[in-house]
């Protein structure tokens, strides 16, 4: 109706009848010439309350060239293309599969490198997720990119779906980058600007953003399509929690993906440990192991992590020598790891050291398949790990004094084999991001530059069991690390010092 200029009753009762008079001649039905119809018809059949019967039908069909269940359906969206990027724009997109080996971009635009589904890899953990990705040309503008007028409907057709969805924007210059958008985020500006989408510098896709949004989007999925599980075997989980021992295999919630396995075995060894570590004049000795980038993304965006290390804190903040952490993260892990992963690796021991716990890194291999443990020096060892091959958690509560012998000789080991053996967290995260060939002054640099802007443009949670709020803590903290100039002629010169002869 509103196509053909008939959406007032008026004009539709002119056309209507022309219509019904054609029809009868036509169909041989002369009946048809007296059809007619009323406004509240009208109102009805607009609003999809009552569907047109009879000659009302044969009228609307005829007139309309569509049968009356078609025209009964919701109004179909207009298809609206989007402008296409300049050719150097397309060249960034396309370069996408090339640059980072954990995603593949599928092209389904009419162009290759307009659009289409971004689907991320796994190794061990993740499922593999699938995001939809649009590309927009996009204008520099100090320091953001802007999006402009002639995109918009394109754009507000493609975010207007309440899915996960990504959108980029590509400058015309031919300097490759992409800067990256969250759905939700672009539907947020467009409800208080009408003639450009602004995107962040900030949010230019590297390596960093890259890590970020591939662990996110890969738990996110997964998560949500958990939560009906998660939440149906919550009784059969809290069953394990009187014991100070049980191992349940995976076989316990067949139904679980292995991130949903992975989330409700932190949170169980969390609560296991919150339960049996007892306030102490010592505080408590952690180790940690971290199989892999993917299981480092638990404790980043898993939810229940910040909670844990809060009310810990909480815990022992009186504690008189102060927690201490050794990290177990295998050489073999590293090797196989693209930079992407080892960035997600080097947050996972920088947000342990935000919270002003000293944490020590141990690469030797014979040491990563040995349980997570919390030590309380003289008194006992709380088993809790949640990375095991084949079950949802392994706790345990030692209290014989070989036990505690035993194991406080494993951590001194470790300790004493650590990659990191400086007593100022700065010389060990330098430390570790040399031995993840992380390049120091742009990684702090580009944390400072994330957490100064704000994550929820780029990262969203759809779950609630996930949260950016670690992530952020680990990024401020990585960014108070960036070597002032002063500091780095300090440096050169005592360096200078230490070299020269007597």
């Amino acid at each position: 109706m509103e196509d053909q200029g008939h959406e007032s009753f008026a004009a539709f009762d002119v056309a209507y009848s022309m219509a019904a008079e054609r029809a009868a001649q036509d169909l041989r039905r002369p009946s048809l010439a007296t059809v007619t119809s009323s406004k509240a018809s009208l109102k009805r059949w607009l609003a999809g309350e009552v569907v047109p019967r009879g000659d009302n039908a044969v009228v609307l069909e005829y007139w309309l060239g569509e049968p009356v269940t078609s025209l009964m359906q919701p109004a179909p969206h207009r298809v609206v293309l989007p402008r296409f990027p300049a050719d150097a724009g397309r060249e960034s997109a396309r370069a996408l599969n090339e640059t980072y080996a954990g995603a593949t971009l599928w092209p389904a635009g009419p162009i290759a490198g307009s659009g289409g589904v971004w689907l991320f890899g796994g190794r061990h953990l993740f499922d593999r997720a699938a995001v939809s990705v649009q590309f927009y040309a996009a204008d520099r503008r100090r320091d953001a990119l802007l999006v402009g007028r002639d995109d918009l409907p394109h754009l507000r057709s493609f975010i207007e779906p309440r899915r996960r969805a990504l959108v980029l924007a590509v400058p015309g210059s031919a300097d490759g980058e992409v800067y990256v958008l969250d759905a939700a985020e672009a539907r947020r500006q467009l409800e208080v600007t009408v003639d450009r989408l602004p995107v962040p510098a900030a949010y230019r896709l590297d390596a960093l953003t890259f890590a970020l949004l591939w662990a996110l989007c890969n738990l996110d999925g997964s998560l949500q399509d958990d939560d009906h599980v998660i939440a149906g075997e919550q009784e059969t989980v809290d069953a394990f929690s009187h014991l100070a021992r049980s191992a349940p295999g995976r076989s316990a919630v067949p139904a679980l993906s292995r991130v949903g396995a992975a989330w409700m075995g932190m949170r169980h060894c969390a609560q296991h440990v919150l339960r049996h570590l007892r306030p102490s004049a010592r505080s408590p000795l952690f180790w940690t192991r971290v199989r892999d980038a993917e299981h480092a993304a638990g404790w980043l965006f898993f939810a229940s992590w910040p909670e844990y290390i809060a009310t810990l804190g909480e815990r022992f903040r009186a504690g008189s020598a102060g927690a201490r952490r050794v990290v177990v993260l295998p050489d073999t892990a590293v090797e196989e790891a693209d930079t992407h992963e080892r960035i997600l690796m080097f947050l996972t021991v920088a947000l342990m050291e935000a919270h002003s716990v000293p944490t020590w890194v141990c690469g030797d291999a014979d040491h990563s398949g040995r349980s997570a443990f919390v030590l309380q020096p003289d008194e006992q060892v709380v088993v809790a790990d949640w990375q095991g091959e084949d079950h949802l958690w392994h706790t345990d509560a030692l209290h014989a004094r070989g036990d505690l012998h035993a194991y406080a000789d494993v951590l001194q080991r470790a300790h004493d084999s650590a990659l990191t053996v400086s007593e100022s967290p700065r010389e060990r995260l330098l430390a570790l991001a040399d031995h993840l060939e992380l390049d120091w002054t742009w990684l702090t640099s580009r944390c400072r530059e994330l957490a100064d802007y704000g994550l929820s443009g780029l990262l969203r949670p759809r779950s609630h069991r996930l949260s950016v709020a670690a992530v952020h803590q680990a990024l401020a903290f990585v960014g108070t690390l960036v070597q002032q100039p002063s500091q780095a002629r300090e440096s050169v010169t005592r360096d200078v010092r230490e070299r020269s002869p007597a």
